[in-house]
């Protein structure tokens, strides 16, 4: 029988983006106890198909490990849905499949939903080194977890916290989403100054985005949310980082805070620098080189392609052009504290142009110039809330933009 295996070698041209060495390994676990109404991740909230998920994921690990041989990973994040809310006999067989792909003293993450940490889940983690853990706490009050649909116990982030520090040696991170009008930006902005003073690592806040194909849009198109519910959770997240930066937490991302520069998510971090990246999973994506990759959305799909010649589930599969490459380049690293290289800059684009562009942001107080180590091109606060804005004027002075 013919095997299909999965071709690693992406580019024989040379690449004129620097990358980060190594490989990121990503895990999507597709279950979860429910589906909340923002939820757009393809996951199932049955257990029907778990053995035949992990038996499949087992076939991948295994297709993969020749590269990862010569490339081994930096860093794994095992991400869901809620790979801890899995029954504790899944779980254990989950960290067997992965045991061969844990980096060697680098960090491994996984997402928590908080009410799945019980104590034969903390058991688990307990024994797994460098151990970061995400927690989807998500919202704060009962009409922000209504409005997200989580109909899980509201909690408090701050006793969360204090629970799990003695019981668990791992760096802590906490998700949250700002909803709209009900949503309280001072009194969330105290409760995140209790955790930083408590000595949580690490913070995500997101403005609520309504995505095609989930509860929350259809409520819309209902007419049974606020047309402006997306605008008002934008400003509310404008709030909450700029009060984030003034507690003192270190914004290394546009919705990524760390509390220091050492606690900042690493996995995360090598694939915004443009690192390669491996994708495992339903739905999960890959980067390797230029080509890119997206495996197949249902768990059905997953299985049946994996176990039919034991071939590779891809969904979809995209090679980019250098252009494209830089493209994605400059907006991923626009994103990061570290900024984008001015030289860089000038020599991808009509350079004249892009130093106009340049010392107008930097005039208007959207950016700045950092010449710590080379000169970057640096966002500010202010202009990290209008990065879209920022990055189209740069794209267009690509050649072959047609601008």
């Amino acid at each position: 029988m013919r095997t299909n295996q999965m071709n690693f070698r992406t580019d024989s041209g040379e690449t004129r983006t620097l990358r980060p060495p190594g490989t990121a390994v990503y895990v999507q676990v597709p279950f979860c106890p429910e589906r909340c109404d923002y939820c757009s991740i393809p996951v199932s909230a049955s257990r029907s198909l778990t053995g035949d998920y992990l038996d499949a994921l087992a076939r991948e690990v295994d297709r993969v490990r020749p590269f990862l041989s010569s490339r081994p990973p930096v860093s794994l994040y095992v991400g869901g849905g809620s790979p801890t809310s899995l029954p504790v006999e899944d779980f254990d067989r989950l960290l067997s499949i992965l045991s061969t792909v844990f980096p060697q003293g680098g960090e491994v993450t996984f997402e928590s939903r908080p009410e799945a940490l019980t104590k034969e889940i903390v058991d688990r983690l307990r024994t797994i080194r460098s151990l970061r853990l995400s927690l989807g706490v998500e919202s704060l009050g009962k009409a922000s977890m209504a409005l997200l649909g989580r109909r899980s116990e509201d909690l408090s982030p701050v006793l969360l916290l204090e629970d799990l520090r003695p019981r668990l040696e791992a760096s802590l991170s906490m998700d949250f989403i700002c909803t709209g009008e009900d949503f309280d930006s001072e009194g969330f902005l105290e409760v995140a100054e209790a955790l930083f003073l408590r000595g949580l690592d690490h913070l995500s806040v997101y403005p609520l985005v309504i995505e095609e194909r989930t509860v929350l849009s259809l409520r819309k198109e209902q007419g049974r949310t606020g047309e402006s519910l997306e605008e008002a959770a934008a400003e509310n997240w404008r709030r909450v980082c700029s009060g984030l930066v003034r507690q003192g937490w270190f914004r290394y991302e546009v919705s990524n805070f760390a509390r220091d520069p050492g606690r900042v998510c690493r996995h995360n971090l090598h694939v915004w620098q443009g690192g390669d990246y491996l994708g495992l999973g339903p739905g999960a994506h890959q980067k390797t080189g230029i080509v890119r990759y997206e495996n197949v959305l249902s768990i059905v799909d997953y299985v049946r392609m994996s176990g039919a010649g034991n071939r590779h589930p891809t969904g979809h599969r995209e090679v980019l052009l250098p252009e494209e490459e830089e493209i994605e380049h400059l907006y991923t690293n626009l994103r990061l504290f570290s900024g984008v290289s001015v030289r860089w800059l000038l020599s991808r684009t009509e350079s004249g142009k892009a130093q106009e562009a340049i010392d107008e942001f930097v005039r208007s107080g959207l950016a700045r110039i950092d010449s710590t180590d080379t000169e970057s091109f640096v966002l500010t606060g202010e202009g990290l809330c209008v990065l879209d804005a920022i990055a189209s004027r740069f794209f267009a002075l690509f050649p072959g933009s047609g601008e």
